[in-house]
């Protein structure tokens, strides 16, 4: 929901209202059987309460509920997508009835401090990048890479499923990583867009 729709104290709805509110208009509405998962600590956002206000049965995380899978890549400090991934799948087969599933990821967020043992690509730029900037870029992108990898390797197992199913990926923003062309005022709406896309399976 916009943030125009509220008065300008209220800075953060998902903190301030949805913890609280009595009704929240949300898609997750149309299911009876609704599972949270996020391959991290429950608290950030207040996320425990805002999913059991939304009537969310289970909410699955480091903590209890526990998610199954926790693998991480190199050494980043975030479990991977494809672990969040599986987990995804491990709570699908735990109902036979229809459910809706949230899941945010956690592999590919901030800091971004050369996690991986192992670079496929090289990072070039017309702007005059730092050190710093060049480096937190390339893994960045890498473990945009190993994402890419994941989400087809997760399709191919979701197509197998004998039912409907309905997956809609979304981003909320990029990562506050680009210094150099965030002086660009040209590049100050492309920094903010993200892509969405869905799949379909039936």
């Amino acid at each position: 929901m916009s943030l125009t729709n509220f008065l300008p104290t209220l800075t953060s709805p998902y903190v301030q209202l949805a913890a609280s509110a009595k009704y929240l208009p949300n898609v997750s509405n149309y299911w009876s059987i609704k599972n949270a998962i996020h391959p991290y600590f429950p608290v950030t956002y207040d996320r425990s309460a805002v999913y059991k206000n939304m009537g969310f049965q289970k909410f699955y995380t480091l903590y209890s509920p526990k998610i199954k899978y926790t693998k991480r890549i190199g050494n980043s400090p975030y479990i991977s997508d494809l672990s969040a991934y599986k987990n995804v799948l491990w709570v699908l087969k735990k109902h036979k009835k229809s459910q809706f599933i949230q899941m945010p990821t956690m592999q590919n967020h901030m800091s971004y401090n050369n996690w991986y043992k192992k670079y496929t690509f090289k990072i070039s730029s017309t702007y005059n990048r730092s050190s710093w900037e060049s480096g937190v870029v390339k893994t960045y992108v890498q473990g945009v890479s190993y994402t890419d990898n994941s989400t087809k390797w997760f399709i191919k197992k979701i197509n197998k499923i004998k039912k409907p199913i309905t997956i809609v990926w979304y981003g909320d923003h990029l990562p506050g990583i680009y210094d150099s062309e965030i002086s660009n005022p040209n590049n100050m709406l492309s920094l903010h867009e993200t892509e969405l896309f869905s799949s379909i399976i039936s």
